[in-house]
């Protein structure tokens, strides 16, 4: 129970460091209702491979007693880093290939919004953007779940 709470509450701190980094200035108010809807709707993403993943590992990591702030914040960063890199990675085309028109970016530094992206080249910052975007996500998410696991665990005690 001490476990899937701090998950739950770890995945609201990561999807508002996801939904803030899509923010732009200046801000008006049809741009804030966007950044309402990425945090809603990769908030829940963020949650469902919160728990899918990051249940048993850390059932692994209770079990061996490794519950720890840098162990909790690599692991996830390095889950967030892979999850983002095999959702965006595209393979170099032969000659004779056509390129998908529509392809998964996580990259704030070069897009606009996260997600499908159609008529854009892909690029291999798209790529390196949202594996560095996904490991910090990550980190977030494994540095907020050590909080409130350590917090719970304190007052069970």
């Amino acid at each position: 129970m001490r476990i899937g709470i701090a998950l739950l509450r770890a995945s609201v701190i990561a999807a508002a460091v996801f939904a803030l980094a899509w923010i732009r200035i200046p801000m008006q108010p049809s741009r804030l209702g966007s950044v309402v809807s990425i945090f809603i709707g990769y908030g829940i993403f963020i949650t469902i491979f919160a728990f899918l993943i990051g249940f048993p590992l850390t059932l692994l990591l209770e079990k061996y007693r490794l519950i720890r702030w840098w162990s909790s914040t690599a692991v996830s960063a390095t889950v967030g880093a892979l999850l983002a890199g095999i959702v965006t990675y595209r393979p170099t085309l032969g000659p004779d290939e056509i390129e998908n028109p529509m392809a998964l970016t996580f990259s704030p530094w070069n897009r606009k919004s996260p997600g499908f992206i159609d008529n854009i080249p892909l690029s291999q910052t798209d790529f390196v953007g949202s594996v560095a975007f996904g490991a910090i996500v990550g980190a977030a998410l494994g540095l907020a779940f050590w909080y409130f696991y350590s917090r719970a665990s304190r007052s069970a005690a």
